[in-house]
């Protein structure tokens, strides 16, 4: 299939899937491909809706539409969330030569601030020694229960407590002050990720018993 033909139906499958898909192809195509899928957004409605009739899967064409303009960016994320870190690399670097901003864009999707409930202990650990407290403070402001709780058991007693006290003092913080200190604990920790000091799983093949 043409590659941007390829790149719709990828989009359309599940992440873990769709990863497997891309391991399989040879490297040119591979990152052509994940190109196409992260810019989707950008394809015209008629060729969306040309491709999938071809296809015949019976979607609805408005919902496929909103789809593949909403959702490019974040369904090459999903995807590298499934693939190996050579993949995710090759394919990142390769988006980066092409759009710089919108590399940016998918590595952020990639890991969000909910996502620090999924680390293990040694990595919150490691997070926690860089981050400072105020700013630990204003991202968990209406964080959900399991990040505050993976943060609190990493913390020592007395840090919890001056923890709890910032939060307490804060009052309330606009979403956007929130987003934007969660967004730089993300940056840490992909910052931390990059050195190797921690490790993100993404898919089951990233551990050997």
């Amino acid at each position: 299939e043409h590659p941007q033909t390829a790149a719709l139906i990828l989009a359309y499958q599940r992440p873990s899937f769709a990863a497997q898909v891309l391991a399989q192809l040879e490297p040119e195509t591979r990152v052509d491909i994940a190109l196409r899928i992260a810019t989707m957004g950008r394809t015209s409605r008629d060729v969306i809706i040309r491709v999938e009739r071809a296809l015949r899967n019976g979607l609805d064409s408005s919902e496929s539409e909103a789809t593949a303009v909403e959702n490019g960016p974040k369904g090459l994320a999903d995807i590298l969330n499934n693939s190996d870190r050579s993949i995710e690399k090759a394919v990142l670097e390769f988006v980066a030569k092409a759009d710089g901003e919108l590399a940016e864009h998918v590595r952020a999707l990639m890991f969000v601030f909910e996502d620090l409930a999924k680390l293990d202990d040694r990595s919150i650990q490691e997070v926690l020694k860089t981050v400072d407290t105020k700013t630990l403070a204003v991202a968990l402001k209406g964080a959900k229960p399991d990040v505050t709780d993976a943060i609190s058991r990493n913390l020592s007693e007395r840090a919890k407590e001056s923890l709890d006290e910032e939060v307490e003092l804060l009052g309330p913080v606009l979403r956007k002050d929130v987003e934007a200190a969660g967004a730089q604990i993300v940056a840490l920790v992909r910052a931390l990720e990059a050195d190797g000091q921690i490790v993100i799983s993404r898919s089951e093949g990233d551990f050997v018993e």
